[in-house]
């Protein structure tokens, strides 16, 4: 049996929703999103596409909570390595490829958004809670294998140079 996690951070409270927050909030702002050779309609009508996307997210993270009860408050949190290591979550990532696909600057924003999550999530549990830790950054990895095969298709599409995804 796995040892309980003694995480002081929650998941969903003060890890997901605040990047998610601060992605919303510079789209909000304008301060994101601004692709080249894009008409402002168009601009208004991708930013709008990106909001319901992390909405969607922000949803699916708090259904996975409820599922997996992996809650610091009355939960079991070493239960988020569950979720992490699941299809649940490769799903998220997923269905985020194919609805930004053709979209490299929101699917950039959105990719950074995910590794944000899971890099604070290795971050904090680390320590306190390794099954989580290895977890999310295995979760890191996957996502990056698959978001760096998303933009380098998108940019041999367009007819730029591929460049290795950040991590």
């Amino acid at each position: 049996m796995e040892a309980a996690c003694r995480a002081k951070r929650d998941f969903l409270r003060h890890i997901a929703m605040p990047h998610i927050a601060e992605a919303l909030a510079l789209i909000d702002q304008g301060k994101a999103l601004q692709p080249k050779g894009k008409g402002q309609q168009d601009t208004k009508q991708l930013r709008a596409k990106v909001t319901g996307l992390l909405s969607e997210v922000k949803r699916r993270l708090s259904s996975a909570e409820v599922s997996y009860n992996f809650s610091i408050y009355g939960g079991q949190p070493e239960r988020l390595a569950s979720y992490l290591s699941g299809p649940e979550w490769d799903q998220v990532v997923r269905d985020v490829l194919i609805e930004l696909k053709g979209e490299p600057d929101a699917l950039s924003l959105v990719i950074d958004v995910l590794r944000n999550i899971l890099t604070s999530t290795a971050e904090s549990y680390g320590g306190s809670c390794p099954q989580v830790e290895e977890a999310a950054r295995k979760a890191l990895d996957r996502l990056n294998e698959l978001a760096g095969q998303a933009l380098n298709a998108q940019q041999t599409q367009s007819g730029s140079s591929p460049e290795a995804p950040g991590r």
